[in-house]
């Protein structure tokens, strides 16, 4: 049983690991086991041995508060080429908690054993996005995002809407002619392919991208929040697969 001091003290508990054999999805929970409450978690790294990380690719991200004897979700996704079933690697989440500008760093380890290859308990659509930042002269920055269609050539899988969580207020700065946007300004932005019936012009089809999903912020940081990509079928005309992940929004004042 750890020994609790008079500060959060964090450890890393089992990770929960899925190797696809093109990717490894890793979890790891971080359990808060000093004497205080840690508010504002963010992990500002996240590494397994060498392999390359796919996702969060830009950090950090929001945790949130641990109570003492809570445990907090952190998770990634690597390339999980190279890694061999069996073997060991070690596994390093670092971040940080408190409020500027007293925040205090921590790491947490843990080696995880390479699990056999076995399929992701759900299909997911194959798609991603895009994003960079623009700052602009009138003391606000810009986040720019592409979503792009990664299904193969024939797959009825097209790309019909992009829901992003935000975290700050924003106004939306552009939206893709042919697509219309719901935002409450402060917690969701949903951009939506406007066509109500087949053939549907304005979804992305496979091996496509669309650009112009814009919105603006007075802050200039950034910080990687959850997005959700949802297609529609153009053979069986209904609702298709998701991809689910984190792109940089802009972040929270902390």
């Amino acid at each position: 049983m750890p020994v609790a001091t008079a500060a959060p003290r964090f450890v890393g508990s089992e990770p929960n690991v899925l190797n696809t054999g093109q990717e490894l999805f890793v979890s790891m929970p971080l359990a808060n086991v000093g004497g205080l409450a840690a508010f504002n978690v963010f992990v500002t790294g996240f590494t397994l041995a060498s392999a390359i990380r796919l996702s969060p690719q830009v950090l950090p991200v929001f945790v949130g508060d641990i109570a003492v004897g809570n445990i907090g979700a952190t998770n990634a996704r690597f390339n999980a080429v190279g890694l061999v079933p069996g073997q060991k690697y070690l596994l390093t989440v670092r971040g940080t908690y408190g409020s500027s500008p007293s925040k205090l760093g921590f790491a947490a380890s843990r080696y995880v054993t390479i699990p056999k290859v076995a399929p992701y308990p759900v299909p997911l659509l194959k798609a991603s996005v895009q994003a960079s930042v623009q700052p602009t002269v009138w003391n606000y920055t810009i986040w720019n995002y592409t979503i792009l269609n990664d299904e193969p050539a024939g797959s009825p899988q097209c790309l019909a809407g992009f829901s992003l969580s935000i975290v700050t207020p924003v106004t939306i700065e552009a939206t893709p002619p042919g697509w219309s946007v719901e935002t409450d300004n402060l917690t969701y932005v949903y951009w939506f392919a406007a066509d109500d019936s087949l053939p549907y012009p304005n979804h992305v089809r496979p091996g496509d991208s669309l650009s112009g999903f814009q919105l603006h912020s007075s802050t200039s940081s950034s910080e990687s929040t959850p997005y959700v990509l949802s297609s529609w079928r153009q053979d069986t005309n209904e609702a298709g697969l998701v991809w689910p992940d984190v792109v940089i929004t802009p972040s929270r004042g902390t």
